[in-house]
């Protein structure tokens, strides 16, 4: 069960300490950061992927092909992991972008609302 950390009436002490902070240019570098290793880490599997071991690396007996087997399924798995941080790691960019630009446009839509309000203040 859920127990809140302000008492049923807020008060403005509660509200401050609890309150949610957000730098949309942080989300924004963190999306960059995100974007750098997706990139890295797609170079990094197509490396992979077009490197390859001959079948006779391990030499021509049966327990070094079961060896060379396992080893290219090993390199393939590994490859299509890599592909999927890839994946991962734009969609993460993508949703920090979201974000940001979703926090600033409520940021500058409550200063549009706030201003008229309140004549020479300025937000």
């Amino acid at each position: 069960m859920h127990e809140s950390v302000c008492p049923d009436h807020y008060t403005d002490s509660c509200v401050q300490e609890h309150a949610m902070r957000v730098d949309p240019t942080l989300l924004r570098m963190g999306a960059d950061f995100s974007e750098s290793a997706g990139a890295i880490v797609h170079q990094g599997a197509g490396d992979l992927t077009s490197a390859s071991l001959p079948a006779s690396a391990f030499g021509d007996f049966d327990e070094a092909k079961t060896f060379h087997q396992a080893l290219s399924e090993a390199h393939a798995k590994h490859a299509a992991t890599m592909q999927g941080h890839h994946s991962a790691l734009m969609k993460l960019a993508e949703n920090a972008v979201a974000a940001a630009r979703a926090f600033t446009e409520t940021d500058e839509y409550g200063a549009t609302t706030i201003e008229p309000s309140l004549p020479g203040l300025t937000v």
